[in-house]
This record gives C-alpha cells, structure tokens and sequence, in this order.
C-alpha cells in the first residue's frame, strides 16, 4: 500500500473522547452523594477556568503538571476543584467527595467516544495505517482504555506521566517516534490529530510531525479531518 504516513497519533480528551455526562455533571453528581449540591455548568465553568489558569501558571513556572505521579495529580486537582466549588468545598464532607470525584474520572463508563471514532479507527486499520496515542495524562488514563477495550487498537500509547514530559514539548513527540519506528527506517512521516493548537498542532510540528487540528466546537469531526486518507 502506498500510505501517506507510518503512523497517526491522536490526543485523547476533546479528540477521541469526552467526559460522560460531562465534566460538571459528573463533579456535581458525585457531590450531591455527600450532600454537596453545585449546579453542574457552572462547575464546569469554574473547573475549566481553573484548569487552565493554574497550568499556564506551572508552565511559566517551569513545572510540568501532567508528568505527576497519581498521588501528585491528586493533590494538584484538588487545588483546583476546591476552587471551582467555591463556599460548598467548605462543606465538612469535601475531602470525602473529593477522594471519591478523583476514583470515578478512572471509571471507562465516566467518558463516552466521539460518535465517529470507533468505526474510524477500524476503517483507518483496514486502510493498513498504523494508531498511536500521545496524550497529556495521569496513570488513570491506562485504566480507561482498558477498561473500554481501547489499547488493543492502538500500536503505540505515549502518556506524558509516563514518560516525564507533556506537550507541547519536543520529548514526549520524539518518545512517540522512537517507539512507533523502533529500528525501523521507515522515511514516511508520522501525523498527530488533537484539538489544541498549541499543544498538539505546534507542538506536533515543532518536532517534525505532520498535524491536524479537530474543531469540536465547531462541529467538526475526525473523520472529516481524515477524509482524504479514507477514499
């Protein structure tokens, strides 16, 4: 087969798959189970917020959020969801829920695939491309795809805490590489799909990978990012 790429690599969160029934929902449900009660967009909100606030201030910092051990990435999310319930973490059970909310995002059942992405990754299988996965994530990644029959399609798994580096940063992109070519030299070029434009679009391009970004927000699709590579 005369294919574009050796292997193509997708981000994991807003790319292959989301939060079930979504980020607040899942915060605000486990919450009301110790009487904690938030409403679950407004949650989201604060917790995106958050989220993002307090890993561009790491980042300048020097600090790499997403390579923590699992006891670290619990310590740190739980700065920012205390913040982003604002006077309900003053709740006496807080510290309950919490170690409770951080168990669930472990749980498959906890996010869903993008409607396309199942028949997707058969369909690029059956083309003879080879999937890999380089994603900025916590060890709670490898339970969720096994639990959801995800690693087996997958010929490469790169996760930023296992690895000591997260994009958009050139070692993660080159560990992906290394493993996906071992001593092979194979010259087709390696591809990254995600929904970051920093992260995995110039991050991805920086370390010589060719990218493509999905726009959920806009509607888009992956099979519509591939479809030329479908025909």
């Amino acid at each position: 087969m005369n294919l574009p790429y050796h292997t193509i690599f997708f981000d994991v969160g807003g790319t292959l798959l989301k939060a079930n029934p979504s980020i607040g929902g899942v915060y605000s449900e486990v919450a009301a189970r110790y009487g904690i009660h938030v409403d679950p967009e407004q949650v989201e909100q604060a917790a995106r917020k958050n989220f993002w606030e307090m890993l561009e201030r790491n980042r300048k910092e020097g600090g790499l959020p997403h390579t923590l051990s699992l006891e670290q990435a619990k310590a740190w999310w739980r700065v920012i969801v205390r913040r982003s319930f604002g006077t309900a973490a003053d709740s006496p059970r807080f510290e309950a829920f919490y170690q409770a909310v951080f168990d669930e995002f472990a749980r498959p059942e906890r996010y869903s695939l993008f409607p396309e992405v199942e028949a997707l990754l058969q369909d690029l299988r059956a083309e003879g491309f080879r999937l890999g996965v380089i994603s900025n994530w916590d060890a709670r990644l490898r339970m969720i795809f096994d639990g959801y029959g995800l690693t087996p399609q997958f010929d490469t798994i790169v996760i930023s805490c296992e690895v000591g580096a997260e994009k958009p940063h050139l070692k993660i992109f080159e560990t992906a590489r290394e493993r996906a070519l071992g001593g092979s030299q194979a010259t087709l070029p390696l591809l990254h799909v995600g929904d970051s434009r920093e992260d995995d679009y110039a991050g991805a391009v920086a370390s010589g990978f060719d990218a493509r970004i999905v726009e959920r927000d806009k509607g888009q699709d992956l099979r519509t990012v591939l479809a030329d590579l479908l025909d």
